[in-house]
């Protein structure tokens, strides 16, 4: 059985590396748009 702990983690850290990612896209499209 996996650990859920470690599991969870990485589910958690895989969610904030998105936001992380769509916030840089958003600021290059603003950036090209303006």
């Amino acid at each position: 059985m996996p650990d859920f702990s470690l599991t969870d983690g990485f589910l958690r850290t895989e969610r904030f590396f998105t936001q992380v990612f769509f916030k840089i896209l958003q600021k290059t499209i603003d950036r090209y748009r303006g």
